[in-house]
């Protein structure tokens, strides 16, 4: 199990495109880009496995994002968010991996804020099987850039989509559950290394 308290034992030779990132205006393309985003086979979770320091919820379906198609993978949460919003973190990350058909790999991280109860959060508490409750708000900023899995093999080459919005949000009993059963699981954000950052919206 990976032990974050540990962070300096796993990092890569060379930092060069590491996540996660903070994400500050000053280095945003204000370009605001729609993102075009459809589930094109509905996302199943099939396979629930503690990871001791997560949840690892695998499964498949795909999407269309950015004009390609993508397969669902897995999906993981961390406590508190791992990507950083002009220096402040939100209260809990989900990441939802897919990879497209020639291996590319990219990830869709949500960023939620304390405030009303979220039904895929409640999904992942309650580690159900079947469809994947994901629904990207209407009034979602995205913020696309290149970087690395933030846990070793710490690979690069890695695309993501990073989705902020005032509707994602969980309840205090929700983000009590996750920090009861699992210790704190979120890396440190790496240097930004002058990667170009771009501004989505639905």
């Amino acid at each position: 199990m990976l032990d974050y308290s540990k962070q300096n034992d796993c990092q890569p030779d060379v930092d060069y495109l590491q996540s996660p990132i903070d994400i500050r205006q000053a280095d945003v393309s204000q370009e605001k880009q729609r993102l075009s985003f459809k589930i094109e086979e509905p996302l199943l979770i099939t396979i629930v496995d503690n990871l001791g320091n997560n949840l690892k919820f695998s499964g498949n379906g795909s999407v269309e994002i950015l004009q390609r198609t993508y397969q669902f993978q897995q999906a993981h949460f961390h406590h508190p968010t791992e990507h950083l919003i002009g220096g402040q973190a939100s209260a809990l990350e989900v990441h939802l991996f897919f990879t497209s058909s020639i291996g590319q790999t990219l990830v869709l991280a949500l960023l939620f804020k304390l405030g009303k109860a979220n039904d895929l959060v409640q999904q992942l508490i309650e580690q159900k099987f079947g469809d994947v409750d994901l629904q990207l708000p209407n009034d979602s900023v995205i913020y696309h850039y290149l970087g690395s899995l933030t846990t070793p093999p710490l690979q690069t080459g890695v695309e993501w989509l990073v989705v902020t919005s005032a509707d994602l949000t969980l309840n205090q009993g929700q983000l009590d559950w996750f920090t009861k059963h699992f210790p704190v699981n979120a890396r440190r954000v790496q240097p930004l290394q002058k990667r170009p950052i771009e501004m989505l919206k639905m």
